[in-house]
């Protein structure tokens, strides 16, 4: 047997079992498993997000291009700051400065320490540096890259009066307002006869 017909033979056994394995198990959908025939809506939890960080970055991003970040964004920091398609105001306090702006692409980069307040709606805020702390309120998508600082800690986050989670150094997208499912519309998997 040639080792092209080897590889083909491999795949093709592969395919096999996990078709066979499929077989025997039986996925219910939500639907299926609400005997109203409903599937559960999401809750809509705080509208606003919480953060810090010795050293990381954060991405502010829509949740499409029809729908960009609206709300305030407010934030202290040390270190640099993209802006992409804001369409509202920004102040800025302390040592923080202009570095660059493109009118064609609208976008801004500020570097330094202190602090910035973005209100309106936005396209996208990208971050990173050290001793940031900050809150989003309204409505985006909000992406964490930790790194770990001298305590070997890595920054948190928290929905307004909910647990205060770690950032991690894998990130984690957060979605603000908080969202959450029942448990009724997660997937299921039953294993037939």
């Amino acid at each position: 047997m040639t080792r092209t017909n080897m590889i083909w033979t491999l795949a093709l056994a592969g395919v096999l079992a996990t078709g066979a394995a499929l077989a025997q198990n039986r996925f219910v959908s939500p639907a299926e498993d609400d005997e109203s025939g409903a599937v559960p809506k999401p809750t809509y939890g705080s509208d606003t997000l919480r953060f810090g960080s010795n050293v990381g970055s954060f991405k502010v991003l829509p949740f499409n291009d029809e729908q960009l970040t609206k709300g305030t964004l407010t934030f202290s920091f040390n270190g640099s700051v993209l802006v992409s398609g804001l369409k509202g105001t920004l102040t800025k306090e302390g040592d923080v400065r202009e570095e660059y702006q493109n009118e064609k692409y609208d976008k801004q980069l500020y570097f330094g320490k202190g602090k910035i307040t973005i209100v309106g709606e936005v396209r996208s805020v990208q971050f990173f540096g050290r001793d940031v702390n900050g809150s989003l309120k309204g409505s985006g998508l909000i992406t964490f890259y930790g790194e770990f600082d001298k305590n070997l800690e890595t920054g948190w986050f928290q929905y307004e009066g909910g647990d205060r989670l770690p950032w991690g150094t894998g990130g984690a997208q957060k979605q603000v307002p908080e969202v959450s499912f029942s448990p009724a519309n997660e997937l299921k998997i039953e294993k037939s006869g």
